[in-house]
């Protein structure tokens, strides 16, 4: 099913959902719409070509003080290119690091304060950790996106947790992956950033990501998991997606 038939967002009802303890279990979340998609590399493509990384005013302060401390000009890996040597993926992504920046692929390599700057851009905002997983778990409060199994096959036998590529998959490639309100790769491809903090008593300190990934073992790639990440990390298993205001 090709990505440019289907809208770019889709509604989230209003109503009470089975959310997990840490969110407070069972409560009542106002209708909001979230991308259909993780943010691909071909759509954050406009926003870095449009000067975002130039323009000061959609950046965080903290955020704009680490882009031109670090001089950073795009995510890590973007075109290809590793910047550094990361000795958790150098030598397992190799060959592979064109395969992570294909049109078609989720961006990753992508920090917080990225994600955040291009949700200004577009007028977007990050997902609190509320939003994404009432899309994830649907009124029925299922464990998976899918349902309350976890699948063998598809996204569950792809990457690291299956022996498989170390490597993203397209945001199509799995469509029997999706939630139960038709979002795609809620879970298993990349880990997704939130507006929330990973420790609430620290609003400053990491961001809360949510999905698993490629990377992740399978305990992690539930509606439930989170994660918590530097807002200057560009990890390679961490993307996002936008919720529209």
């Amino acid at each position: 099913m090709p990505l440019s038939s289907l809208p770019e967002t889709l509604d989230v009802p209003a109503g009470h959902y089975i959310l997990s303890d840490h969110l407070g279990g069972r409560q009542a979340v106002e209708a909001f719409s979230l991308d259909t998609f993780p943010v691909t590399v071909e759509r954050y493509r406009t926003f870095v070509d449009a000067g975002g990384y130039e323009d000061w005013e959609l950046w965080e302060d903290e955020g704009w003080h680490w882009l031109q401390t670090e001089q950073i000009t795009g995510p890590r890996l973007w075109d290809a290119h590793n910047p550094d040597v990361d000795g958790m993926f150098t030598k397992v992504q190799a060959t592979l690091l064109a395969e992570f920046v294909l049109p078609h692929k989720p961006v990753i390599g992508v920090s917080w304060y990225e994600a955040d700057a291009f949700c200004r851009f577009f007028g977007k905002k990050l997902p609190t950790e509320v939003q994404w997983e009432a899309a994830a778990r649907g009124p029925e409060g299922l464990t998976y996106p899918w349902g309350n199994q976890w699948e063998a096959t598809g996204i569950g036998a792809w990457g690291n947790r299956s022996g498989g590529k170390r490597v993203t998959a397209a945001v199509d490639q799995f469509p029997e992956a999706r939630g139960p309100l038709g979002h795609f790769d809620l879970v298993g491809n990349i880990w997704q950033w939130t507006s929330a903090p990973w420790n609430p008593k620290d609003p400053e300190g990491k961001a809360a990501a949510r999905g698993g990934s490629w990377g992740s073992s399978a305990s992690e790639c539930t509606n439930a998991a989170r994660n918590g990440f530097d807002r200057h990390a560009q990890w390679t298993h961490v993307g996002f997606r936008t919720v529209t205001p």
